[in-house]
């Protein structure tokens, strides 16, 4: 489950500003993204983003903190302009560990070595 901080925010330009974001289990890939007030929705980061790994317009403002002992994951926006609202969303997506298990079955005179 993931939890998202839900109040709204308000600023004003030049500002900072930070969305919060815990989930409760698992090894999620976490990310955020922001719907725009036209509903254009476009990907900001995930838990393993840098700097580099951002468009131009999010580079250098926008930073996310990811803590994964407090399952806890952060955006800030530094400063923030005009451009910056909408609404944003934390989303989580659960990592699938795959394990294999050979079960061995004893049949009635046998013994397993």
């Amino acid at each position: 489950m993931v939890t998202q901080s839900s109040t709204d925010l308000l600023s004003k330009e030049g500002e900072s500003v930070t969305f919060n974001c815990t989930y409760s289990a698992g090894y999620p890939t976490l990310m955020w993204y922001l719907q725009e007030p036209s509903n254009s929705i476009i990907f900001i980061q995930h838990d393993q983003s840098t700097t580099d790994d951002l468009i131009p317009r999010f580079k250098h403002r926008f930073y996310a903190t990811f803590v994964p002992k407090e399952r806890f994951f952060t955006l800030t926006i530094s400063p923030v302009t005009a451009e910056d609202s909408g609404i944003y969303y934390c989303v989580l997506r659960l990592t699938v560990i795959k394990c294999h298990y050979t079960g061995v079955q004893e049949k009635e005179g046998y013994e397993v070595r």
